[in-house]
């Protein structure tokens, strides 16, 4: 028998995509000669639990309180092949599958008492993290004297280290990204040989039906020639979401029947804040279930990203899924993504308050050319399915499985 553990968890890192990519690896491995468990290291007041749902198997696992300064918990990941040792199969094939960066001493001591292979999905390191991608301010740091730096350099550095052992316990590496690819080659100095490009992938939601857009717009109370924008993501700066509420005041000049919807949790006092004092034409929608957001991205008219930083880009590939069309910001994982002018429209933008008519202008430029919207939603869709469909993702991930 083949046994795949694919651990989860819900300390830092769980809410930036690793949550959807799960969920995608699990829908991959049905139907196959894999037994799948998610070891899920919940932190949160729960007991130890196992639960079998349809034929995945869910290990729970509670985790201690942790120091926000300590996301690593040496003694708990050591402690956590032991809790794991009655339910795995000593004899026969086990891959683990870990999916965070911090896992150092899990990975260890999996090493040291279970034979099988160790596989890890690189879905952020913590100075592209920290730093938000910026390979300059990393250069500073690794050319200084490790006395002269900062406390945050200091750390950036220390994990930059641990990440690197623990890279080089894995058997292999799977990088989402074409720049993450070359910064785990060039910066933590992994073995080409165990390092594989396979890219996020996501279920296919989309439903056409101008029918249903209708009844949907009526039931979200929009009027018929309101303009609808949507952002998803969590609402804090990173995720550019002040950018883009200021930018949207510039849309709003030359079209006052554009309306905004933000989907998500984070920081709403300083959203509302910055909305100031066109908060109708805004919509804080919250946290929305799946059903919900593809509602939405029914009816969306263009979609915006304007992260300052992004490992990868889960929401522009479900966008592009939907046949809109989206605005990004030209920055590390989105830049892949979007083909500028083909499937997507690319700007640079940043804090500065002098760039944010930048992504204005490429809105306006959407809402002013319908053919055009429907020309790059159509062409976001092609991407979608010729890239990051599950059917592709299933056949890479099976191939790095049986090549162990």
């Amino acid at each position: 028998m083949k046994h795949i553990y694919i651990f989860n968890s819900s300390v830092r890192g769980s809410a930036y995509g690793v949550g959807t990519y799960i969920s995608q690896l699990i829908g991959a491995l049905k139907n196959t000669e894999y037994n799948v468990t998610v070891v899920n290291i919940i932190n949160k007041d729960i007991e130890f639990d196992i639960l079998k749902k349809n034929t995945v198997r869910y290990i729970s696992i509670p985790a201690p309180v942790i120091d926000k300064n300590d996301l690593s918990n040496e003694a708990f990941q050591k402690s956590i092949p032991f809790i794991l040792y009655p339910y795995i199969e000593k004899n026969e094939k086990n891959i683990f599958h870990l999916n965070f960066m911090g896992n150092i001493y899990l990975a260890q001591y999996l090493r040291l008492y279970f034979d099988g292979s160790i596989v890890i999905t690189v879905h952020y390191t913590d100075w592209c993290f920290t730093l938000l991608g910026n390979r300059t301010k990393l250069q500073c740091i690794l050319r200084n004297k490790e006395e002269l730096l900062d406390t945050q350099s200091q750390i950036i550095l220390k994990n930059l280290t641990q990440e690197k052992e623990l890279l080089n316990i894995c058997d292999k590496i799977v990088s989402l990204s074409k720049h993450s690819y070359h910064d785990l080659l060039k910066i933590h100095k992994v073995d080409k040989n165990k390092l594989l490009l396979i890219n996020n992938a996501l279920k296919d939601s989309f439903n056409k039906n101008e029918d249903n857009k209708s009844a949907i717009r009526k039931k979200f109370c929009i009027d018929h020639d309101d303009i609808i924008l949507v952002f998803a993501g969590r609402l804090n700066i990173s995720k550019g979401i002040d950018i883009l509420i200021n930018s949207f005041k510039f849309v709003i000049e030359k079209h006052p029947n554009a309306h905004l919807f933000i989907a998500g949790e984070g920081e709403f006092s300083m959203c509302l804040s910055v909305s100031s004092p066109i908060w109708k034409r805004i919509s804080f929608t919250g946290f929305l279930f799946k059903k919900n957001l593809h509602e939405l991205y029914s009816i969306a008219d263009i979609g915006i990203i304007p992260s300052l930083h992004e490992a990868f880009g889960y929401v522009a590939v479900e966008m592009m899924s939907h046949e809109i069309p989206v605005v990004v910001n030209n920055i590390s994982g989105l830049s892949e993504i979007i083909d500028d002018n083909i499937n997507g429209l690319k700007v640079t933008v940043n804090s500065n308050k002098k760039t944010w008519w930048k992504l204005a202008d490429r809105i306006n430029y959407l809402i002013e050319n319908p053919d055009e919207r429907k020309r790059i939603g159509k062409n976001a869709r092609e991407k979608y399915k010729t890239h990051y469909n599950l059917k592709l993702f299933k056949e890479r991930m099976l191939a790095l499985y049986d090549s162990l």
